[in-house]
């Protein structure tokens, strides 16, 4: 073909050939700078069928944000790891409604886990930290079996690398 090549076109284009006037009728649109939304959702339909309605990222399509039609998803399917990182306090997993914690994970600190908003585990620089309030029954921590498998729970000072390890258990009245 021919190029042409103007300081100034005057008319309305109508005639013009070749020329995509529709967005939606080019299936390989390519952009040369930056999306912006000039302030307006990016909506995307549920992606019932499993591969359209995606948001992909990565040659492959490795990893994909979409929503199923019941849940929203996060999706990692090379052969890598999804990795969550933070230069800030951390990782926190939290109720949309509420803002209250079901996880934190705390950079170079403690991993907390929470029940009905409650901190029930804990890492922290000697080990970890089990929160039991029980229901006023004296129940602690338990251990539960099945039918099928016994409820068992082992204890080791440092898994046996010295004769004289001891596991001490301690009464606090």
């Amino acid at each position: 073909g021919s190029s042409i090549t103007a300081g100034t076109f005057y008319g309305s284009g109508a005639n013009l050939t070749g020329v995509i006037s529709d967005v939606v009728d080019d299936t390989s649109p390519q952009l040369g700078g930056n999306l912006a939304s000039n302030g307006n959702n990016i909506n995307i339909a549920d992606s019932t069928d499993g591969s359209t309605n995606r948001i992909t990222f990565g040659s492959a399509g490795d990893l994909q944000i979409y929503h199923d039609g019941f849940n929203s998803r996060i999706a990692e399917s090379g052969t890598g790891h999804l990795i969550l990182t933070s230069n800030g306090n951390g990782v926190l997993i939290q109720d949309l409604s509420s803002g209250q914690n079901m996880a934190k994970f705390l950079n170079s600190g403690a991993v907390e886990l929470y029940h009905n908003y409650s901190k029930k585990f804990e890492t922290n620089s000697t080990g970890t930290t089990l929160f039991c309030t029980g229901n006023g029954n004296n129940e602690g921590p338990k251990v539960e079996g099945s039918s099928s498998m016994p409820a068992i729970l082992n204890f080791q000072s440092d898994a046996g690398a010295a004769n004289g390890d001891k596991c001490r258990f301690y009464a606090h009245q």
